[in-house]
């Protein structure tokens, strides 16, 4: 048997309570010697007919009482990795948030009952990934593909009309988000969209979507909610009637089952139903739908596991103590179990119970169904203060995905000072867990911080056993993406410095054209004010407006470098230099107009110079103070979206690098065993530990991130005239 540890350690301090035993035995035999002798010779001798067996009976119950409280300390010996497969499917909800969704005939209202439906669904589907997109006009990725169910519901609770940019219902665009930025990195013939819709599409784009859908192999169930005959109102807040009113009637809105049959009917895998008004429960149809389709396995890996031994010491007490309640005080009589001894085996009974149930979590861990484990092991971590109890709960929450939860366990581990192998596995599997957070981060800054935090574990173990070969290969591994992570954030402070320089040149520019437009409309208005003008000064300041076209014209093309340059990847009525353009390009034409009225309608030219120069201060106005206003106006929240997806997906493949729990190190293994040849340079200089905990900067980010997608959800699309 290898290496034993005790996962409750603390028990064992209850070995010096046999010593209890052993003072009330000698009492006992004081007061029996002392009673003989009151009772006289006779009492004495008929005393030595009778051998007492007292001494073999206390030798076996301290020995059973010593065995039970090692089994109750949970002994456990044999670490070894288990290997771990999870198979399931990429399930997207493309849920509907138009106006129309606000429509009472179905309680409380369509959306709502899509939300519940979708939540109630998600309940039964174990192992796959799930994701969200939200669309109306436009479309925005609510929560990428994920195993995390609580990140994917409160994302879910999140949404809304005000999720997207226009009103409207444009499904094929939405169709294309989930084909082009969910599913462009999954296997095909392993994907499922369920659509939730009242139908009505206004996009152009349906058949691209439909053929995309097709030639990534994508089943597309399409759920038709809403009174297809009758139809309803559509309430509103803040306006002046009560409900939608279009052309001056009230807007009754119906399910379009006709056009999201013939949707369907394109597809070459795709299933429809209209409930309409009834009750549904989506978790079952999906369930009947998708039951006979093939799953691909998105995680096979191996976790740290010890072998429980408790019952070879909970098998020889109660032989012990079956063997004392057998042996008579002396060796003429027999006596019936003491009540000491009854109590003593209930008491094992209850550690026996909650074995058991610790047996039956770490059974269904082993079986892959990790919810089930971590119900368990969250009952016992609240009952307990075993350090086994709160590391396995880690291990459960890993497998899930749940990475932050997953190191708050494995702190709480810690904190019981565990010892030996056991305090190694925990910390190894704290660095994987912040390495994986580190992944699925938002944020550079946030992602280098948990990558920092993913380092310090793998050296913490390396310090324990320099020879631990895992820890030192996913140190490098740490390193290597830290310093990928130092090199984007280099490359992100240069642009926006590069977009400062850039933006303080544009405004210099501009601030120049306003003061020389400014100068000449004044002397335009003196010259029109003058008895006498001096003559030629039409001319002169026509010059002199010339000149002030060609510095617009300068900015202009400054305006258009910085665009290119910085907002190459956003649409064109999103970027941030949008107005500023826009007002220049208005400035220009008056400017122009000006010129040519200047020598024979010089009036009409002072004001054509008038509507120039406020055109050229509503240019300075639009134009972004900072970098900082400028990406946030570029929308960045949707390119969080998009980083976040392939992220997510990396973090969810679960055989990637770093991480001997998934044992997926096999490449980059390949890779390091060249460097391994030469001495691993562990003793590289670290950055700084963080000023906040990993969680601070997690919960700041989550909170910019929810800004970004709601600024960023609201950039593609274009108004429709029906928006509901």
């Amino acid at each position: 048997m290898s290496e034993m540890i005790f996962q409750k350690p603390g028990m064992l301090w209850l070995l010096p309570l046999m010593a209890v035993f052993i003072i009330v035995y000698r009492v006992r035999m004081a007061k029996r010697k002392q009673d003989m002798r009151a009772f006289g010779e006779n009492a004495a001798w008929r005393g030595s007919e009778h051998r007492s067996m007292e001494l073999w009976r206390l030798v076996l119950l301290v020995a059973a009482t010593g065995l039970i409280i090692v089994a109750l300390s949970r002994p456990a010996a044999n670490p070894h990795p288990r290997m771990l497969q999870r198979e399931g499917r990429d399930v997207v909800f493309l849920l509907d948030v138009s106006k129309s969704m606000l429509a009472e005939d179905r309680l409380p209202n369509r959306l709502q009952s899509a939300k519940m439906a979708i939540a109630d669904c998600v309940k039964d589907l174990d192992d796959h990934r799930l994701g969200l997109v939200v669309f109306a006009g436009s479309s925005s990725i609510a929560c990428p593909l994920t195993v995390d169910k609580d990140f994917f519901l409160n994302s879910l609770d999140r949404v809304g009309p005000d999720s997207v940019a226009h009103g409207g219902t444009r499904v094929g665009d939405a169709l294309l988000k989930v084909c082009d930025k969910l599913f462009s990195d999954s296997d095909q013939g392993y994907k499922d969209i369920i659509l939730l819709s009242d139908g009505g599409d206004q996009s152009e784009s349906l058949t691209k979507a439909i053929e995309t859908v097709n030639e990534q192999q994508v089943k597309l169930i399409a759920i038709g909610l809403g009174d297809e005959k009758k139809g309803a109102r559509i309430p509103q807040v803040g306006a002046k009637s009560d409900y939608m009113v279009y052309k001056d009637e009230e807007v009754w809105s119906r399910l379009d089952t006709l056009q999201l049959s013939n949707m369907v009917k394109q597809a070459d895998q795709g299933a429809f139903l209209a409930v309409g008004t009834r009750q549904m429960k989506l978790g079952d149809i999906y369930i009947r739908i998708s039951e006979q389709e093939k799953k691909q396995q998105l995680a096979e890996e191996s976790v740290i596991d010890y072998d429980e031994i408790y019952q070879i010491f909970i098998g020889i007490a109660l032989v012990l103590l079956v063997v004392m309640i057998m042996i008579p005080h002396t060796l003429s009589r027999r006596i019936t179990k003491s009540a000491a001894v009854t109590a003593m085996l209930m008491f094992g009974l209850v550690q026996i119970a909650e074995s058991a149930q610790i047996e039956t979590a770490d059974r269904a861990f082993a079986g892959g169904q990790f919810q089930e484990a971590l119900e368990i092991y969250d009952v016992l971590s609240e009952q307990s203060d075993d350090t086994r109890v709160f590391y396995k709960k880690g291990n459960t929450q890993y497998r899930l995905a749940q990475f932050e939860s997953a190191v708050l366990s494995y702190e709480e581990a810690l904190k019981r000072q565990p010892e030996g192998q056991l305090i190694r596995d925990i910390t190894y599997n704290l660095g994987n867990a912040y390495f994986h957070q580190a992944k699925k981060a938002q944020d550079f800054y946030a992602a280098l911080s948990l990558m920092n935090q993913s380092v310090i574990m793998y050296r913490r173990v390396i310090l324990q056993n320099p020879e631990d070969r895992d820890a030192a290969v996913n140190l490098e591994l740490a390193k290597i993406e830290r310093r990928d992570l130092q090199k984007l954030i280099e490359k992100d402070e240069k642009r926006r410095k590069e977009m400062k320089d850039a933006l303080a040149e544009l405004k210099a520019m501009i601030e120049k054209v306003i003061a020389a437009q400014a100068s000449n409309l004044k002397l335009t208005d003196e010259a029109l004010m003058a008895d006498q003008p001096e003559l030629g000064w039409e001319e002169r300041l026509k010059k002199a407006e010339l000149l002030i076209l060609d510095e617009t014209q300068k900015a202009l093309a400054l305006t258009d470098a910085a665009n290119e340059k910085f907002f190459k990847e956003v649409p064109a009525e999103v970027s941030p230099l949008k107005d500023t353009k826009e007002q220049l390009v208005r400035a220009l034409g008056f400017e122009s107009t000006a010129i040519k009225y200047m020598i024979d309608h010089p009036h009409d030219a002072y004001f054509e110079e008038e509507f120039a120069l406020d055109a050229l201060r509503n240019a300075l106005e639009a134009l972004p103070r900072d970098p900082e206003s400028a990406d946030e106006q570029a929308g960045e929240g949707e390119e969080g979206d998009e980083e976040s997806d392939s992220e997510e997906s990396e973090g969810d493949q679960d055989g990637e690098e770093g991480d001997q729990e998934s044992d997926g190190e096999g490449e980059d293994q390949s890779d390091m065993e060249a460097a391994e040849a030469s001495k691993m340079d562990l003793e590289s200089t670290d950055l700084p530990p963080p000023n906040d905990s990993p969680q601070d900067v997690i919960k700041k980010n989550a909170a910019m991130q929810e800004t970004r997608q709601s600024q960023g959800g609201k950039k593609k699309g274009k108004p429709v005239e029906k928006d509901w």
